[in-house]
């Protein structure tokens, strides 16, 4: 679409272009024997909406959301270490595109056994209105990517037992479960729910844990 705005007697130009309910699918069922056993099981089905424009006020801008993410088995041990896992993903947003890898790494430290869920690294791209970004006409950033979760599992002779920690830093969320059973007579469930953005968007946060004893008859 092309439009004319016309506000306190600035002018503003826009053109822009679009693309609405896309779907890209990406498989490996007519893959050759070679790349079929390679890549098994990679299987990308994203549904999104695109557009991209051009304004004499903000320069090239985007919109529509979407996410293209593709995760590959992965079967590589360093040490105690696993590596089950390697994910690609590429977003768009407004204004910037964010570009992510991450792994999926299981541990065994002694008698605790730890999983971690797609922990990495994201970049962004970003493209400034004032076309003035640390390179040139881009903005380029580079930063950790926390975990989507956290598995633990415990096998200590009397002390035996484990739980997950689901971790969602867009909304500031951290909730989890733990449950231990201490020499087959006493059990242990935890719940807890850390909230770190308040409604009215103060600081602070908010924790809840519940925990519960059960007995053997």
């Amino acid at each position: 679409g092309i439009a004319w705005h016309n506000d306190h007697g600035e002018g503003n130009f826009s053109i822009s272009a679009g693309l609405k309910n896309g779907k890209i699918v990406i498989n490996m069922q007519e893959a050759d024997g070679f790349l079929a056993s390679i890549l098994s099981g990679v299987h990308v089905e994203s549904e999104f909406d695109f557009g991209v424009g051009f304004s004499t006020r903000s320069g090239i801008f985007f919109t529509g959301s979407s996410t293209l993410e593709i995760q590959l088995p992965l079967h590589a041990s360093l040490g105690p270490v696993d590596l089950n896992a390697l994910t690609l993903s590429v977003g768009l947003g407004s204004g910037g595109i964010p570009i992510g890898l991450a792994l999926d790494i299981q541990a065994a430290l002694g008698p605790i056994q730890a999983v971690v869920e797609q922990i990495g690294a994201q970049a962004t791209l970003n493209f400034p209105s004032d076309h003035h970004g640390n390179l040139g006409p881009v903005d380029f950033s580079l930063g950790f990517k926390p975990p989507k979760g956290v598995g633990l599992s415990l096998n200590a002779g009397i002390v035996q037992g484990g739980g997950f920690l689901s971790i969602d830093p867009e909304h500031g969320e951290y909730s989890g479960a733990l449950e231990l059973v201490v020499a087959d007579f006493l059990s242990l469930h935890a719940i807890g729910l850390i909230t770190t953005k308040m409604p009215d968007g103060s600081s602070g946060f908010s924790l809840l844990v519940i925990i519960t004893a059960e007995f053997a008859e």
